[in-house]
């Protein structure tokens, strides 16, 4: 590929742009990471149409971007062609759908649009509730996030229900032993101290 004509390899530089973002989003340089993000679906575009599946993840990581910029509006536009274009693509895949979901409610979450937030987050969980049953590895992250939704309206006894939802799954899936236990416990000590 080095040496090659960019435009023969349209998909491989845009992975590379998006690995090239990620590095720039770890290290907070969220405007470059903006730049080759859009580099990145730009060259998507070009090489698969505007409503290529691909894109729905391109379009994700770009509106978590901007929410870590406090950038909403813009989050908000991303997270809305991600969703179209799941809804468009695949519409039967709902854990996709869920997915976006999941992320349109973290913004809101994050934006301090609290009950907007449990609107997408239950909507997420109830899609797939329907399709994978309650205990499926695809609810790890939505039990999560209505764990820390419920924590931040001090509702701590449902948050520490999806606390433990969440727990469980990560422990059956990674084993008790695994790192991202202590993030649970963690996440336990809060709701004990919340509630006196």
């Amino acid at each position: 590929i080095l040496g090659a004509d960019p435009s023969e390899h349209l998909s491989v530089v845009s992975g590379l742009y998006d690995v090239l973002g990620l590095c720039y989003m770890q290290t907070n340089q969220f405007d470059k990471a903006v730049e080759v993000f859009n580099a990145s679906i730009e060259l998507c575009i070009k090489e698969y149409g505007e409503t290529h599946f691909s894109l729905a993840a391109k379009y994700e990581i770009l509106a978590e971007v901007y929410v870590l910029m406090t950038k909403f509006d813009e989050a908000a536009g991303m997270y809305e062609e991600s969703l179209k274009i799941r809804k468009l693509q695949n519409p039967v895949r709902q854990d996709d759908i869920a997915k976006s979901y999941t992320g349109i409610g973290s913004m809101h979450l994050r934006k301090g649009d609290y009950f907007k937030a449990l609107e997408y987050y239950k909507d997420a969980e109830d899609i797939l509730v329907k399709e994978f049953g309650p205990d499926h590895s695809s609810l790890l992250i939505v039990y999560l996030e209505l764990g820390h939704f419920y924590e931040k309206m001090s509702e701590f006894d449902l948050s520490l229900s999806y606390y433990r939802k969440s727990h469980a799954i990560t422990q059956r899936d990674l084993g008790p032993e695994h790192f991202d236990n202590a993030v649970y416990y963690s996440n336990y000590a809060n709701c004990f101290l919340g509630q006196g």
